[in-house]
C-alpha cells in the first residue's frame, strides 16, 4: 500500500503529477489536488477503492465460476431469463462470497494507515486523518507520548471493528439460510 501511495502521490503532485499537467491542458491552473481539504479524502478513498477492487474481483470470479451449471440450466428449463438467473440463482449463490468480501472491505477500512500518511500525513486540516493514524501520532509521533491514550483508542477501535464484524456475519450468515 506505500509503494501505490507513492506513485498516487506523484500522479497527483501539481508540479510534476500526470493529473496537474492535464488540467493544466484543460485551462486550469494551480489545482492543488491533495492539498485541497474537499478532494484530499475522496482522492485517498478513490485509490484505496481501485487497489482493492482486483482483490476483489478475483474472489467473485472464482465464486461465479463455482456456480453448477446445471442451476442455469434448470433456471433455463423453469423459463428464467437472464435478468431472473442473476437474481435467483448468481446472487443467491455469491451469497457467502459478498458477505466475506464486505466484511474484510469494511475491517481494511476502519484500519487506514499507510495511505493517508504516505499521501498527506493527515492533512489538509486534518481531513484525511484516520484513527489508526490518531492513534499513531498520539502513541509514538507526537511529543509527549501518551501510550495509555493511544492503547485505549486503539482497543476500542479493535471492540468497534469486532462487533461490526460480527454483527456482519451474522446478518449475512442468517440471509444465506433464508436463501437455502
Amino acid at each position: 500500500m506505500t509503494a501505490i501511495s507513492i506513485v498516487w502521490s506523484i500522479l497527483l503532485d501539481p508540479t510534476i503529477g500526470m493529473y496537474a499537467y492535464w488540467f493544466k491542458m484543460l485551462g486550469f491552473e494551480n489545482i492543488q489536488l491533495l492539498n485541497d481539504p474537499d478532494l484530499a479524502m475522496p482522492l485517498v478513498v478513490l485509490m484505496s477503492i481501485w487497489k482493492n477492487f482486483g482483490m476483489n474481483m478475483i474472489v467473485f470470479v472464482a465464486a461465479m465460476q463455482a456456480i453448477p451449471d446445471d442451476y442455469y440450466e434448470a433456471a433455463r428449463i423453469d423459463g428464467a431469463n437472464k435478468v431472473q438467473q442473476i437474481f435467483n440463482v448468481t446472487l443467491p449463490s455469491i451469497l457467502p462470497t459478498l458477505g466475506f468480501c464486505i466484511i474484510t472491505s469494511t475491517i481494511n477500512s476502519f484500519m487506514v494507515f499507510d495511505q493517508t500518511y504516505v499521501m498527506t500525513r493527515g492533512g489538509p486540516m486534518f481531513r484525511t486523518e484516520t484513527l489508526a493514524q490518531y492513534v499513531y501520532m498520539r502513541g509514538f509521533a507526537i511529543s509527549p507520548f501518551r501510550l495509555g491514550y493511544a492503547s485505549t483508542i486503539a482497543e476500542m477501535l479493535f471492540i468497534f471493528i469486532a462487533v461490526i464484524s460480527v454483527l456482519m456475519y451474522c446478518y449475512f450468515t442468517e440471509r444465506e439460510r433464508k436463501v437455502l
